[in-house]
């Protein structure tokens, strides 16, 4: 969190429950916050902005640069994220 625009070691997979760990990458900074849309559709939030993936995190592609502490997919196609002073952002994934 020291390094909130930092782009290398920011994201690791598992597929065990958590005993072993691969190291991802394609993030755009530190997320502190990430919601499933479904199976493959992901977003991440945090102090330096938001990403979407579509193929489960193999890759990212950047939304935004704004600050956000915590994000919610509602439903296939609403996504809201939320941050400091009131920020309240509605990112529609396209997914119907």
């Amino acid at each position: 969190y020291e390094k909130p625009d930092e782009i290398n070691n920011n994201l690791a997979f598992t597929s065990d429950g958590g005993k072993t760990w691969i190291l991802g990458k394609g993030l755009n900074g530190y997320r502190s916050s990430a919601t499933f849309v479904d199976k493959k559709t992901i977003v991440a939030v945090g102090s330096s902005g938001s990403d979407i993936s579509f193929d489960g995190g193999k890759t990212w592609k950047n939304l935004d640069k704004e600050n956000y502490n915590a994000v919610q997919a509602k439903g296939k196609n609403a996504v809201w994220a939320v941050g400091a002073n009131g920020l309240v952002t509605k990112f529609l994934t396209g997914k119907n």
